[in-house]
C-alpha cells in the first residue's frame, strides 16, 4: 500500500512538473509573440509616418514641422533599431546607413547613402529649400526603405533565443 502511495505521489509530481514547463512554454511563446507585434507595429507606424505626411509637409515648407516630424520618425526608429539591426542588417544600413556614398570596388560601382541620416542633411543645420527635389527622393528612398523592412519582418519568426 505504501510503495502505491509513493507511485501515485510521483506521478502527480511528474504531471504537475510537465503541466508547469508547458505552461512556461506557453508564457514565453506569448511574450515572443507580443515583442513580435509591437515591433511589427513600430514598423508600420514608421512607414506611414515617412510617406504622405512627410512629403505634405515638405510642400509645406515648415521647417519647424518638418524637423519635428523627422524626429518622431526618428524616435519610431529607435524603437525598432534593435531588430532591423539584428534581423534585417542589409535594410537596416539603408534606413539609418551613414549619409555617405558606399563604393563597391569588386563591381566599380557607387551607392547613393539613403535613409534617416541622408534626410537628416537636408533639415540641419539649416533647413534647404534649394535642394526639394532632391529632399522629395531622399524621404522616397527612406519610406522603401521602411516598406521593405515591413515586408521582411511579417515572414520573420523570431524565437525567444534570439530576443535573449
Amino acid at each position: 500500500m505504501k510503495h502505491v502511495s509513493i507511485t501515485v505521489i510521483a506521478i502527480l509530481i511528474l504531471n504537475s512538473t510537465i503541466l508547469f514547463l508547458s505552461s512556461c512554454k506557453i508564457q514565453e511563446q506569448k511574450a515572443v509573440n507580443e515583442l513580435h507585434g509591437m515591433v511589427a507595429h513600430n514598423i508600420d507606424s514608421l512607414y506611414q509616418q515617412t510617406g504622405e505626411p512627410f512629403l505634405r509637409l515638405i510642400e509645406k515648407g515648415d521647417s519647424i514641422t518638418l524637423r519635428n516630424h523627422f524626429l518622431q520618425c526618428r524616435n519610431l526608429y529607435k524603437q525598432i533599431e534593435l531588430a532591423v539591426e539584428y534581423f534585417m542588417p542589409g535594410t537596416a544600413k539603408a534606413i539609418n546607413g551613414a549619409a555617405l556614398p558606399e563604393v563597391e570596388v569588386e563591381e566599380n560601382k557607387e551607392n547613393e547613402p539613403t535613409g534617416l541620416q541622408v534626410v537628416e542633411t537636408f533639415l540641419y543645420p539649416e533647413y534647404n529649400t534649394t535642394n526639394k527635389e532632391e529632399f522629395i527622393r531622399a524621404v522616397k528612398n527612406l519610406h522603401a526603405s521602411v516598406y521593405r523592412a515591413n515586408q521582411i519582418w511579417e515572414v520573420t519568426n523570431p524565437t525567444e533565443k534570439q530576443w535573449i
